[in-house]
């Protein structure tokens, strides 16, 4: 599973760099493109090696916990804690089909309520949003 930002961001920096190789004479900027891209996979690879709750592992997958404990259980999901305490790492999350993950680096992008959906429709729709109902 890839973490889609920061994989967009090195896309960016790869780029960044072929063109910098392309521009001899930037061969510094080869080299600062070659350590941020060393410093957003070393980022990546530990969000992925994350330690994750039941709970904290179902809110990222979409599955619930109890499916995620029978997966464990099953040995179908490796067990990064105890027996009796199970733990997941994220990069062994399975990963719900539709279910789109809503943390990233650690930002909470819960999905907004059903008041928040009608404002953003009545504000776009009015251009402005007074907070009277109309």
């Amino acid at each position: 599973m890839r973490l889609a930002p920061v994989g967009e961001l090195a896309a960016k920096w790869r780029r960044r760099r072929e063109e910098a190789k392309a521009l001899s004479a930037m061969a510094p900027i080869e080299r600062v493109c070659d350590e941020v891209l060393a410093d957003l996979g070393a980022l990546e690879e530990d969000f992925e090696r994350d330690v994750l709750t039941l709970g904290e592992a179902a809110a990222e997958s979409g599955y619930s916990t109890d499916h995620l404990r029978r997966l464990i259980r099953d040995r179908k999901l490796p067990n990064a804690g105890r027996r009796h305490a199970p733990l997941v790492r994220r990069c062994d999350l399975p990963n719900k089909p539709g279910h789109l993950r809503s943390v990233v680096l650690g930002i909470n992008n819960a999905a907004p309520s059903r008041e928040q959906i009608v404002r953003a429709v009545v504000t776009s729709a009015t251009g402005e949003n007074d907070g009277q109902d109309t």
